[in-house]
Formats: C-alpha cells, sequence, structure tokens
C-alpha cells in the first residue's frame, strides 16, 4: 500500500522509503549488534527503537504487552500506541501502514521524516535480541529491584536458558502480571467480569449473573463460594499425601478494596447466590490465635460414670467459616506482641492440631488436626495489607485466594437476578447421623482423586521448592491452587478433581496474583511517599535546627561587639570592630551581628564619607 501524500514533498520521500523498507530489511545481511552483548540491557532510547522495530518486522516479543506509557520518546510513544491499535483491530502491521495512521506531531518535533523506515531497518535481528529490547523498556523505568530482576532475565535470555522463573521475579517486581499473564482473564478481556472462563461452566456464569445483578463484584461472590464450598466438606475429606501428609482442604479467601468498596456486600450475595448441602457451619468472626480453638468447642463440667465431676470438651462446631469484612481489628490483634493468630492461621491452613497446651488441663481446648474445618473471608483495604503480606516468610500471603470486591466492568443496566444455584449432595454427605454430630477421630478418610498430569505437575513445584527454587510469595501457591480446583469440583457435584477443574483454577489463581501483585504496588508506592515524607521532615527539622544555631551564633557576637565597645568607651571604625572576633565567628556572624544591633537601636551607624563608625547608645 502507498501512503497518501498529498503532493507534499515531505511525504512524497517518506513514502518512497517506506515503500522501500521491506525489501531493505529482507535482503540485508546481518550486521555486528548494535550493543555490547555483556551489557545486556540496553539503554531507554535504544530498546525504545529496537522494541518498535521487531513490531515493524514481525519479529516475535515476549508475553508482554507493553503499553505506550512505558515509553520515555513522546513520537516512540505515539507509534506504539498506534501499532497497539492496530494489532486490537487485527490490522497487518508495517512501517508504511503505521506511518498512515500515526500522529505525525511528535514524530517530526524530533525525529527526521523517514523516522518510521529507520526503525524498521534497525530492527534487531534474532527473536533473543526482540526480548532483551523489551525487557529493557520495563527495566528503564523501574528502581534498582526491577532493573536487577531485568538482568538476570536478560541474561538467562542470552544463554538460551529457560527464563520463566526471572520471567515471574520481573513480574512481580513490576506488579505488571495482569500484562504478563493472559491466562487469568484471557486475551480479549479487560476486568475481571469480562474473562472468557466464566462461562466454561453453568455454576460460574450464574455466580457472575448473580453478582452483577447485586451490584458487586463477581471475583468477590466466586472467591466467597468457594471459601463456602469447603466449609461444608467434613474435616475427614483431605488431598493425595503428594509431600508431607494429607492435605487439608482448608483457606483463606481476602476480598480486596477500598473501604465502602463492596467486600460486606459481596460476602452477603455469596450466601444468596448458592445453596450448599452437606456439613453445616458456623459463622464467626475471627479474634486472637488463642481464640480458634475456643470457636469450635469448650469445656463442660459434667457427671462421670463414677459419680465424679470431670471437665470434657463439647464440640460446639465441626466446621467455620471466618469471615470479617475489614481487616483493622484483626491486624491490630496480629501485631501484638506475643500474639499467636499468624501461627495458629498457618496451621489452620494445613489442618494441623489447633489450641494450646496449657498447664492447667481444665484450660485446654485441643483441636486435634484433621478433625475440623476451617474457611477464611478476610476484607482487605490494599493499604492495610501489610501484615499479611509482611509475613511472607512465614508463608501467609501464599495461603490466601486474593480477590478483587471491585470491577469497573460492571454493566450499567441491572441483569436479570437468577434464581439461587443449588449444589447436588454428594455421596460423603449421606450418613444416618447429622455431619456436625459425628466423631471425625473415627470416620474413615475420603482422599479426592487427582489426575496424574496434575500430580506430576504439582510433584515438578514440590522439588523446586525443596530446592530453593520458588519465590517467597509463592511457595504454597501450588497448594492453593489444589484446594481451589476441589472447590470447584464440589460445586460440580463431583468427589474427585479433574483436569477441567483444575485448568479454571489456573485461571482464578492467576486473577489472584493480578489483585497480589496490585496490592504490592500500592504498599510500595505507599512506602515510597513514606520515606519521602520523613526524609521531608528529617530535612526540614535539620534547617531548624541549623536556623536556630545561626541565630544564637549572630547573638552570641552581638554580644561581643557591645562588651568591645564598652571597652573602648569610644566610637569604633567597622575594621576595629571586626578584628575584635575571631575567625570563626567574622564572616558568618559578623555583618548580622551588627546589623542587628543598628536594627534594634542599641548602636548608631554614623558614616562620613568613605568611613564608617559605629556608636553604643545609652
Amino acid at each position: 500500500m502507498t501512503p497518501q501524500t498529498n503532493g507534499d514533498p515531505e511525504r512524497e520521500q517518506l513514502g518512497a522509503s517506506l515503500n522501500n523498507t521491506e525489501t531493505s530489511v529482507s535482503d540485508r545481511q546481518p550486521s555486528p549488534r548494535p550493543w555490547p552483548r555483556d551489557r545486556l540491557l540496553m539503554s531507554r532510547d535504544k530498546a525504545e527503537e529496537l522494541v518498535i522495530g521487531a513490531a515493524l518486522v514481525g519479529r516475535e516479543l515476549p508475553r508482554l504487552t507493553i503499553t505506550a506509557d512505558m515509553f520515555a520518546d513522546a513520537a516512540n510513544a505515539a507509534i506504539w500506541q498506534t501499532i497497539t491499535e492496530m494489532k486490537a483491530a487485527g490490522d497487518p502491521i508495517d512501517a508504511a501502514l503505521v506511518n498512515e495512521r500515526v500522529d505525525q506531531g511528535p514524530i517530526l518535533a524530533s525525529h527526521e521524516v523517514d523516522y518510521l523506515a529507520q526503525l524498521a531497518a534497525a530492527a534487531p535481528f534474532t527473536t533473543e535480541d526482540a526480548r532483551i529490547a523489551a525487557v529493557s523498556v520495563i527495566a528503564a523505568g523501574g528502581d534498582d529491584e526491577i532493573r536487577r530482576s531485568a538482568q538476570r532475565l536478560a541474561q538467562q535470555i542470552a544463554d538460551g536458558q529457560d527464563y520463566r522463573q526471572e520471567w515471574d521475579d520481573l513480574a512481580e517486581a513490576y506488579a505488571v502480571r495482569q500484562q504478563l499473564d493472559t491466562l487469568a482473564l484471557g486475551a480479549e478481556a479487560v476486568y475481571p467480569s469480562d474473562a472468557p472462563w466464566w462461562n466454561c461452566r453453568p455454576i460460574l456464569a450464574h455466580i457472575r449473573q448473580f453478582a452483577l445483578s447485586r451490584r458487586v463484584s463477581p471475583a468477590a461472590v466466586l472467591g466467597v463460594v468457594l471459601m463456602r464450598a469447603l466449609a461444608s466438606v467434613p474435616p475427614n475429606v483431605v488431598l493425595p499425601p503428594l509431600v508431607g501428609s494429607y492435605g487439608s482442604l482448608n483457606l483463606f479467601c481476602a476480598l480486596v478494596a477500598r473501604s465502602g468498596g463492596g467486600k460486606s456486600a459481596a460476602m452477603a450475595a455469596a450466601r444468596d447466590a448458592v445453596e450448599l448441602p452437606g456439613l453445616p457451619f458456623g459463622s464467626v468472626k475471627p479474634g486472637s490465635g488463642e481464640g480458634l480453638s475456643r470457636s469450635y468447642a469448650h469445656r463442660e463440667t459434667q457427671a462421670a460414670e463414677d459419680g465424679q465431676r470431670e471437665s470434657v470438651v463439647v464440640w460446639d462446631h465441626r466446621s467455620i467459616l471466618f469471615s470479617l469484612s475489614e481487616v483493622d481489628g484483626l491486624a491490630a490483634q496480629a501485631s501484638r506482641t506475643g500474639a499467636t493468630l499468624m501461627t495458629e492461621l498457618r496451621s489452620a491452613y494445613t489442618g494441623e492440631a489447633l489450641g494450646f497446651g496449657y498447664a492447667d488441663p481444665a484450660k485446654r481446648v485441643p483441636v486435634d488436626a484433621h478433625r475440623y474445618r476451617f474457611a477464611l473471608v478476610l476484607g482487605v483495604q490494599p493499604e492495610k495489607a501489610g501484615w499479611i503480606l509482611g509475613d511472607g516468610e512465614g508463608g501467609t500471603p501464599q495461603r490466601f485466594l486474593w480477590m478483587p470486591a471491585t470491577d469497573p466492568g460492571i454493566p450499567r443496566v441491572r441483569p436479570v437476578e437468577p434464581e439461587s444455584w443449588t449444589v447436588p449432595p454428594l455421596s460423603w454427605y449421606e450418613r444416618a447421623e447429622p455431619l456436625d454430630t459425628i466423631d471425625y477421630a473415627e470416620a474413615p478418610r475420603h482422599v479426592m482423586g487427582l489426575p496424574d498430569q496434575v500430580m506430576s505437575e504439582i510433584d515438578a513445584v514440590l522439588l523446586a521448592n525443596a530446592h530453593g527454587q520458588v519465590n517467597a510469595l509463592d511457595g504454597h501457591a501450588m497448594f492453593t491452587r489444589e484446594k481451589v480446583a476441589a472447590a470447584l469440583a464440589i460445586l460440580d457435584g463431583r468427589m474427585d478433581i479433574d483436569m477441567s477443574d483444575w485448568e479454571l483454577s489456573g485461571n482464578i489463581m492467576g486473577l489472584s496474583d493480578i489483585t497480589r501483585a496490585g496490592i504490592i504496588r500500592i504498599l510500595a508506592e505507599r512506602g515510597k511517599a513514606a520515606k519521602r515524607q520523613h526524609a521531608d521532615e528529617v530535612a526540614e527539622a535539620r534547617t531548624a535546627a541549623s536556623e536556630r544555631q545561626y541565630a544564637k551564633g549572630v547573638q552570641r557576637v552581638a554580644d561581643r561587639l557591645v562588651r568591645a565597645m564598652q571597652e573602648s568607651n569610644d566610637d569604633m571604625s567597622h575594621a576595629d570592630l571586626r578584628r575584635t572576633l575571631n575567625s570563626r565567628d567574622r564572616k558568618p556572624f559578623f555583618d548580622d551581628a551588627i546589623n542587628r544591633l543598628v536594627d534594634s537601636h542599641r548602636v548608631e551607624r554614623i558614616t562620613s564619607g568613605e568611613r564608617t563608625l559605629y556608636h553604643l547608645m545609652d
């Protein structure tokens, strides 16, 4: 296609050069690399030019949506925006076509008329070079941590090694997982409610429509429904013992939004959206770590067979869905000196025993391992999530499913609200006695099945974790995904996990990763702002202290000048007064000190020709 020049000589020249671009690029022989290989990461201007050049000639870039706002050069940003829009429309990309559509203003303001042709001609020769250029664009706008991560990634690409872990590290540092991992939402999705996987199952489509009809985030409602589904499962139902012992179905969910962002509304909508058979579960607000086990049971004094009185443990709940719409109080509890909340939460996630070994047996309320069901839903404001994310070494963040409680994709027109969905009962619910009265210490264990492919995938991650190769924030991610898959199977009326459950759980975990990365970004920005504020306060304090110190010096020198004039008992010249001071005081303080004395009328300045005298007033 020939660009329309409308008789403009400059545009005719540009059109000719663009029309020749394809031939010049395809016919030319590779020349030496345009940057030193040992540097790997390029300068920002070079990286921007090579990324655009790669796109113009169809060179493959990484799985990354580079956005126009990542470009420092206004012309490059305008070109990239045009390329992005053309790709979204399914249009072919080359220099001539892009040139027809791009705003020429930024280009002509700082570059030559054939700038696009130059970019295409200078495109990187290999896919690896194009990827390193893309990584360099990201690194250029980041901090030291991002640049270090980008350097490691570039080295892995250059060496032809598997760089997926380094890519994930860079994604976490830059908090752009929503751009790196299209698995979470799907390539065409803009908002969580747009994701194509909502239509994979009728119950997911139902949850989405129900949530939209109640004006709340479908992702948040899904998160709560998943926790409720797991809470309805008896505690003797477990996951296979792939590492250590059998895996508990206990799980936590964080609904993320600012205050008033719909967290409580999502919890309420989830209760109405899906009716669950199975084990009845209590609803309790979590408090201290010591109180978690006492939420399940308490001690009573009862008559024994021998006629004596004895203290026995009486169960109140076999399953509890702990929920709290705002996390402030729990965060304060967790931060108490000697608090056991975080320790108990980590134990609950893996189904370990709860409670503490008090010296007095009458105070002990033991809740044995795999004899209780524990689910947790917390409303979390991003700015107040630090107490969870800050416990990364303890493993708390990766025990949560992070779901956004806001969604800009909620439509203006309210959808029709569907009837509540009833989940079909499963065989483990078919007991003669009520499920909440069973002694699960005697109940047979039911192990949910997993496909061999899933077990192999989990085992590979477990091995990498054992070798210390897994990101600290993702150490339990595979276990959490396994529990999400189990909840999806239960909602679908099945007692075993299949591949479709596993694939859907990957979608949901991808959305969780996006949400968690967004919180990390917000906390990082707040941390930087707090550091800047502290630095400003320190500088201001130092300035104020310096000013006070200087004022003291001026006053001290003024007093010294008064004493000198009293001792002289005569008018003194400017030079004579200066000589009464040592060099340490003379230069910084003399002028301000004598001016202060004159302004306060303690000294009179007398000027006669070029001679200035100072007279001490009575």
